[in-house]
């Protein structure tokens, strides 16, 4: 659960740099809507995954099939790099990419996540400052959001 990875990353001063209020649902299931721990500043949760390794199956060949997006294409072997042509490095490369894209934001459909790797920073002081408005400035105050920081989402 998330309360258990805030508690491991805190006892080395590190932090994700956003998190939902509510610590008790886990990671994957957190990260599989994006609807998590959003700001203004450093997007949701699941801007922050690095890298993830999903398992996925192919109902039609009956395949299961483990996919590690951090994984180095065309880095290995030199005969095995030989055989791959240019093209077929890119293609394995945007594959896992967008993998990666669908995997942050999947609900669980592209696969059961297994590993997931988060961007973490070192941890910081948060202030919080609270005060009683009128409806009026609440509203006034979100168009002014709205027209400072409105940005077309582009997260998958």
């Amino acid at each position: 659960v998330l309360r258990s990875l805030v508690d491991l990353l805190l006892a080395r001063g590190w932090v994700v740099p956003c998190l939902p209020v509510l610590l008790r649902q886990t990671v994957a299931g957190a990260l599989g809507t994006a609807s998590h721990g959003s700001s203004l500043q450093h997007g949701t949760l699941s801007d922050m995954v690095e890298s993830l390794v999903l398992v996925r199956t192919d109902k039609r060949r009956g395949v299961i099939e483990c996919v590690d997006t951090a994984a180095e294409v065309g880095g290995g072997e030199e005969e095995e790099e030989e055989e791959k042509g240019e093209a077929e490095v890119e293609a394995e490369r945007k594959r896992l990419g967008e993998l990666l894209q669908a995997g942050r934001v999947s609900v669980g459909r592209v696969g059961v996540l297994v590993e997931i790797r988060l961007q973490a920073v070192k941890t910081y002081r948060v202030h919080r400052l609270e005060a009683k408005v009128s409806m009026d400035a609440v509203q006034e105050g979100v168009r002014e959001v709205i027209a400072r920081y409105a940005v077309p989402y582009d997260h998958c």
